[in-house]
């Protein structure tokens, strides 16, 4: 290398050290997001988990396929289970039965030798028929309507629930979500129950990445309204076959700030209408990538009102469906 040219490197160093010391704030620059993706991917039922962390539901006694899904074929993978059976169908095919009692309980899918992991958290359900004229263990859930048969889904009534305890409020169910953060809001003493579509958690991932990718730093998304029980549903007079009660939708904002108004996405230095636009643009954005198309669904914006800053619906109901209040 020239001598001029060193001495001009070693000159643009300098001087970049002399920037970042002179501004402590640069100094102090909070670290990248860590999407909490894995370096492989695996199926668990008709579920691509490629994170870390990431739930899934199942009934107790329940035998599940558990498959590692990696391009590098090269590669040995282990799979470790907390409690329940285990059968080896192949190197990167298992089949893991679940408990005979609800709770939760880790699988964990080992990659060898470099030991990246993927941890599937079983959330293992309390089943519907549990559940006694509406009420489950003291906890009031209501009558879910009347399936229709000419429905996308059906809207059957859900398998089963999550039992909710105080001491598992604070659950990670993906890298950057927590259990408490999907409870109905309506009063009630623990244990409460809800239901949760793995799909959705995926889907509040994949838009938490995109959010940090534009530019506003933000460690998790604001869910007003995720899981509603049936009973609660009719109390605030909502649509009678909302998507809430089967846990496949969510009310989000961006609240980095936590000053509970939608962040300023559009840097018009107020909350309002456009940031919920820019928002509802990155979700545009997810549901038109191939690999996310069976978590398309429900896209809605809504403004401030009452006590309410702005937000967007999402769901993951199969079907494209758009509208503004």
């Amino acid at each position: 290398m020239p001598a001029r040219n060193a001495l001009s490197i070693a000159t643009a160093l300098a001087l970049l050290a002399a920037l970042t010391l002179a501004n402590p704030t640069e100094a102090r620059r909070k670290p990248k997001f860590d999407s909490g993706r894995a370096s492989f991917s695996v199926r668990c039922q008709n579920l691509v988990a490629g994170y870390r962390l990431q739930a899934v539901t199942v009934l107790p006694s329940e035998t599940v396929d558990v498959e590692a899904l990696d391009a590098d074929w090269d590669k040995q993978f282990r799979l470790e289970a907390q409690v329940g059976t285990m059968e080896s169908l192949d190197p990167r095919h298992w089949r893991w039965t679940a408990p005979d009692q609800p709770g939760e309980c880790l699988v964990t899918i080992h990659r060898l030798p470099d030991r990246d992991s993927v941890q599937l958290l079983a959330l293992v359900l309390v089943p519907y028929d549990h559940m006694v004229g509406g009420v489950l263990n003291g906890y009031l859930i209501g009558s879910y309507p009347e399936p229709r048969s000419n429905s996308f889904n059906g809207f059957g009534p859900p398998r089963g629930f999550v039992e909710v305890r105080e001491d598992n409020l604070e659950t990670w169910v993906s890298p950057h979500f927590q259990l408490q953060q999907f409870l109905c809001r309506q009063a009630g003493d623990f244990p409460k129950y809800l239901v949760l579509d793995e799909r959705l958690l995926v889907k509040l991932e994949e838009l938490l990445a995109k959010v940090n990718l534009e530019g506003h730093p933000c460690r998790t998304l604001s869910i007003s309204s995720a899981f509603r029980t049936p009973h609660y549903n009719r109390l605030l007079k909502q649509a009678e076959f909302s998507l809430h009660q089967w846990g496949q939708a969510a009310d989000v904002a961006v609240d980095a700030d936590g000053d509970g108004k939608m962040d300023d996405l559009n840097h018009n230095g107020k909350s309002d209408l456009g940031d919920v636009e820019a928002l509802r643009s990155m979700v545009e954005h997810i549901e038109g990538e191939p690999r996310h198309q069976d978590k398309v669904g429900g896209l809605g914006v809504y403004d401030e009102r009452g006590n309410h800053g702005p937000f967007v619906h999402i769901d993951v109901r199969g079907e494209a469906a758009r509208w503004q209040r």
